[in-house]
């Protein structure tokens, strides 16, 4: 019983079209810039760009200087969100 449904299940696959690739994507993928008015205002400058061919890896660039290592999404963000203080409410 199994065993048709996953012969059917590859045979719908394999006569399914091809699926359509993205396009080429850009060198540079994300530019972040943050105004922060707390404490004066205060610009920071994100440039995010390509790494090779992994998707999840970025070459960041904050405020005309350069990291050391290309970092994922997630570390970005994570050293954003400690880089500015916190705002206790009044």
């Amino acid at each position: 019983m199994y065993e048709n449904m996953r012969k059917a299940k590859a045979q719908k696959r394999q006569d399914a079209d091809a699926p359509s690739y993205p396009a080429i994507l850009p060198q540079k993928r994300r530019v972040i810039t943050i105004i922060d008015y707390d404490f004066g205002k205060r610009e920071t400058k994100i440039i995010m760009e390509k790494n090779r061919d992994r998707n999840d890896s970025f070459v960041v660039t904050v405020n005309g200087q350069k990291w050391n290592k290309p970092r994922s999404w997630s570390f970005i963000t994570d050293k954003l969100r400690t880089a500015y203080p916190r705002v206790r409410a009044l």
